[in-house]
């Protein structure tokens, strides 16, 4: 789950985990990611909070091999994090 420390994506982080989800936590600040990890230990699940900068190839890298090696697979990637570029329609980008 990229973006999984605030907003749309630990919204989302901790919707999947009330189902009953293994969630992982991709986000570049420990802080927020910690804290959404920490909310779904509470209500009973897991989640594995993962620094990780998405604009950085090895950091993706870093982020599937704990995914895997914690949780075995990989069955949902949830891409919410992003950034700002030019407004168009999406087959323009």
């Amino acid at each position: 789950m990229s973006g999984g420390g605030t907003g749309i994506g630990r919204a989302a982080a901790l919707a999947y985990a009330r189902e009953g989800a293994n969630v992982a936590l991709a986000g570049r600040r420990a802080a927020e990611i910690e804290a959404t990890a920490r909310d779904i230990a509470l209500a009973g699940g897991d989640a594995l909070p993962i620094v990780t900068d998405v604009s950085q190839e090895d950091d993706i890298r870093r982020l599937l091999a704990a995914v895997t090696a914690h949780y075995g697979r990989l069955d949902v990637a949830f891409n919410n994090a992003g950034i700002i570029g030019n407004f168009a329609p999406i087959t323009e980008q």
